[in-house]
């Protein structure tokens, strides 16, 4: 299910679209006129919401696994699908009616995918299997390039802005850092445990905070300035299970996926 919220102070439903799946993640097209669900079992979905009071959907592909998340290309002719138990799947969107897969790389159990700036590289949070670094400048055989186990179940993955560090939701492991500078050697920089389940993570547009989902436990604030030596910020408890975090763009409140709570929205973050 795809549903469209007008937030401003008191957040009102616009629209929504049955996927018929179990919706886990969506993100838009750079114009913002079309939405692409990872609908589980279902595949991808591709939803028109130029109308956003009367969505439609475009068109569908069905994976051979169960679609976690989705990254798009920087162009938005690629969408990069963590497939749970079969990796990464690489389909051309660029024409969004017709969606088509071009590659795949079986890295164990793809849950979450962050791509390099230049689009080369794919850094995927791979559940048992921690961190895989893929090579996808051929988008039809991408290669492993390197990989890093962590102690805990990689959920969730996100980069520095100079591409060198990434930032990994490690579940019960917390907060970990790993320098990727050489994807080829991946190795960690320093770790924090957030005592709950850290899901997801969004960092400030500074890259000196990081704002983390950590389930039971609300959302966590870490100060990462120092990547050796991670300490806690902050925190709140939105009372639900904290699973996705994502910050406004001037970065002053923090929209929470709280589980059966639904959306919380915590200001004065900063």
């Amino acid at each position: 299910m795809i549903q469209v919220i007008h937030i401003i102070q008191h957040p009102t439903k616009l629209g929504s679209y049955n996927t018929t799946g179990v919706t886990w993640d969506v993100t838009l097209s750079n114009d913002g006129t079309k939405a692409y669900v990872a609908d589980f079992e279902n595949g991808l979905v591709i939803v028109d919401i130029s109308n956003p009071a009367h969505p439609r959907k475009l068109s569908s592909f069905n994976t051979p696994g169960a679609v976690k998340s989705i990254t798009l290309s920087s162009d938005g002719s690629k969408a990069y699908l963590a497939d749970w138990d079969h990796g990464l799947v690489i389909v051309d969107i660029s024409n969004p009616a017709h969606p088509i897969k071009i590659g795949s790389y079986d890295t164990g159990t793809a849950l979450n995918i962050a791509l390099s700036s230049d689009g080369t590289k794919a850094y995927i949070a791979d559940w048992e299997n921690s961190l895989v670094i893929l090579d996808i400048s051929n988008s039809y055989n991408p290669t492993k390039l390197g990989s890093y186990h962590t102690s805990g179940w990689s959920q969730y993955i996100t980069l520095s802005s100079d591409g060198t560090k990434a930032y990994i939701a490690d579940d019960t492991n917390g907060l970990v850092i790993v320098d990727i500078s050489n994807p080829a050697h991946p190795t960690k920089l320093g770790s924090y445990n957030t005592t709950g389940s850290a899901k997801d993570i969004t960092l400030s547009s500074d890259g000196k905070k990081a704002y983390i989902a950590d389930w039971k436990n609300g959302l966590v604030i870490v100060d990462i300035s120092d990547p050796y030596n991670p300490t806690k910020h902050n925190s709140y408890d939105t009372t639900g299970k904290s699973y996705g975090v994502t910050l406004s763009s001037d970065g002053t409140k923090a929209y929470i996926a709280d589980g059966k709570n639904g959306l919380v929205i915590i200001g004065g973050i900063k």
